[in-house]
C-alpha cells in the first residue's frame, strides 16, 4: 500500500467550507482504481492535513493529481507548507 500525507495552510474560518468541498474530493478519489482510504483532519494550529492510501503507486499518483487540482481550485488554501507532500509505501498497518 502507498500513502501521501499533505499539509495545507488555510484562510482563517474556512474549515467548514473546505470540509463540504472535500466530500466531493473523496467521491473523486474513491473512483480511482486501488483507492483504500482518505482522511482529512483539522490540526491544532488551524490547518489541514490529508492522508490518502492506495493499493499501488499508480493509484496514489492519480490521487495526488486529483488532490492537487482540488487544492488549486480553492482560494482559501494559502499554501501547502514547506514540505507539501510526504509519500511512501506503508510497511506496518493494522485496522482501517
Amino acid at each position: 500500500m502507498h500513502t501521501a500525507i499533505r499539509r495545507f495552510q488555510i484562510t482563517a474560518g474556512a474549515i467548514d467550507a473546505l470540509a463540504r468541498t472535500a466530500r466531493a474530493l473523496t467521491a473523486t478519489l474513491s473512483e480511482i482504481p486501488g483507492f483504500i482510504s482518505f482522511v482529512m483532519l483539522e490540526t491544532d494550529d488551524g490547518g489541514l492535513t490529508s492522508i490518502s492510501i492506495f493499493e499501488d503507486r499508480a493509484g496514489l499518483e492519480a490521487g495526488d493529481r486529483a488532490t492537487t487540482a482540488w487544492a488549486a481550485a480553492h482560494a482559501v488554501i494559502e499554501s501547502c507548507g514547506s514540505s507539501p507532500v510526504t509519500r511512501g509505501q506503508i510497511i506496518v498497518q493494522r485496522g482501517l
